[in-house]
């Protein structure tokens, strides 16, 4: 599944990093959370879409005192432990 979820993702301009698929335009984060999980015998696939704005993880790393993560690859806001989590749009499971 990764690999698969790797090469369509680069097809619409997205990154992959770890379990999550990325894309940043203009000043909006769209990430893409997919899970797997085996449940009696049974392959399922949880999805959540979310979006943020690019400023809402500076202002938390100012309010932590944690100023050197805005040089940090922008995939730092999508799977860093210090991130705001962004808004769901869609989610299935």
């Amino acid at each position: 599944m990764p690999k698969i979820l790797q090469s369509v993702s680069k097809e619409y301009g997205f990154k992959k990093k770890d379990y999550m698929v990325w894309s940043k335009k203009q000043e909006m984060i769209f990430t893409l959370f997919v899970f797997e999980r085996v449940l009696d015998g049974r392959c399922y696939i949880d999805i959540t879409i979310q979006f943020k704005p690019f400023w809402v993880d500076n202002l938390l790393w100012d309010i932590l005192q944690m100023p050197e993560n805005k040089n940090q690859p922008v995939s730092l806001r999508c799977v860093g432990a210090f991130s705001v989590n962004g808004c769901v749009l869609y989610k299935e499971t």
